[in-house]
Parts: structure tokens; sequence; C-alpha cells
């Protein structure tokens, strides 16, 4: 005749063999549902790069072409952001 504590025992592993089972399971809807999300954030930094990339790319052929008119317009956005700070301050 097995003891309460042997009894005890065995509930003890049952229950958390189903506890265990539960949480694997849960833990297998939540990689479902998140991995296809995952991928997309993946896509979308890939395609962030690229397009970094080539307006980087860009940027550097028209600087290389036309220098003073870069450096030029860089003057023009710095003096605006400046004039647009500045103002806000008032």
């Amino acid at each position: 005749m097995p003891s309460a504590l042997d009894t005890t025992a065995a509930a003890t592993k049952d229950v958390m063999a189903r506890v265990v089972d539960g949480l694997h399971a849960a833990g297998d809807r939540l990689a479902d549902k998140v991995t296809p999300m995952v991928n997309q954030v993946k896509d979308a930094s890939k395609d962030a790069g690229e397009i970094s990339a080539r307006w980087t790319d860009a940027a550097r052929s028209v600087i290389r072409q036309k220098p003073l008119a870069a450096v030029t317009g860089a003057l023009l956005v710095g003096a605006a952001l400046l004039q647009l700070m500045t103002s806000s301050k008032r």
C-alpha cells in the first residue's frame, strides 16, 4: 500500500508534467505567432538598408559631380534649420 507521501509525490509529478506540457504548448503557439512578425521586421530592415545605401551612393555621386552646389545646399539647409530652431525659442 502506497504511503501518503508516495501518493502526494505521484500527484505532484502528474501536475508538474501537465504544467510543463502546457508551458511548452504556449511557447510553441507564441513562437508561431511571433516568427512571421520577426521575419517582416528583418525584411523591412533589409529594405531600409538597401534604400539607405542607394541614397548614400546617389549623394556621393552628386557631391563628386557638383561639389560647390552640394556645399551651398548644405549651408542653406543648415541656415534654415538654425532659423527654425531660434524662432521657436522666442
